[in-house]
């Protein structure tokens, strides 16, 4: 360890201090961008749709990645979702978050089944990523292991941010509104360990830092 001198006057003995050692943080924030979706109903008004942003389970093409097992999630989810309203619509296809291999049919996520999280985030969102991974065309974002939904508790999207996603719906002019009339709900950002969870650099906004803080205002920005 370096001691540091502070400079003195004359015949005063000089002090010696400890230097701060301020760590490099392993991460970087970015924001995923918006794609303006959507086309217009029988009566010529804007529909919007889910701003669903593809992510991947290897830094490799364009393709969306495998489903991640949700099963162990369902009381994290609860949790975050304390509204029946926000339970309800996160299960339903409308939602677009699960791979449901069910009967279309069926209105509501079975989640006394087996059932995959789709590999995707949602537009608006900040996330935090590993510098140390990246490459040329993609970074590995910063997410939950599957496994372990234990390492959730006693967070949520107001004090972590980047470790959830909160959805909303975009129309084809841009115009950014929260889903199915108004509901707040919330998604663990959750991954395989083995595999991570990757994004093409071309979907991200970069930030040069960790903004202090990312609520559900900035989130309905228009980050394009």
């Amino acid at each position: 360890m370096f001691e540091v001198m502070e400079l003195t006057k004359l015949g005063e003995s000089p002090k010696l201090y400890r230097p701060v050692v301020v760590e490099p943080s392993p991460y970087g924030w970015c924001v995923l961008k918006r794609r303006p979706r959507g086309g217009q109903d029988e009566f010529g008004h804007l529909v919007s749709e889910p701003d669903e942003v593809i992510l991947q389970d290897r830094p490799i093409g364009t393709s969306i990645g495998n489903g991640i097992p949700f099963m162990r999630w369902w009381d994290v989810f609860d949790r975050l979702n304390p509204s029946a309203g926000a339970r309800l619509y996160g299960r339903t296809p409308e939602a677009q978050k699960f791979n449901n291999d069910q009967d279309p049919d069926e209105r509501e996520i079975d989640d006394t089944q087996p059932i995959n999280i789709r590999c995707s985030g949602d537009g608006g969102n900040l996330k935090a990523f590993y510098l140390e991974t990246q490459t040329a065309t993609h970074i590995q974002l910063v997410a939950f292991d599957y496994l372990y939904p234990v390492d959730a508790e006693g967070k949520d999207f107001y004090s972590h941010p980047w470790l959830f996603t909160f959805p909303s719906a975009i129309n084809s002019a841009g115009q950014v509104t929260k889903v199915a009339n108004g509901i707040n709900v919330f998604f663990p950002q959750i991954e395989r360990k083995e595999t991570g969870l990757w994004i093409r650099k071309s979907e991200v906004i970069m930030l040069s830092k960790k903004p202090e803080y990312w609520g559900i205002e900035d989130v309905m920005g228009q980050w394009v």
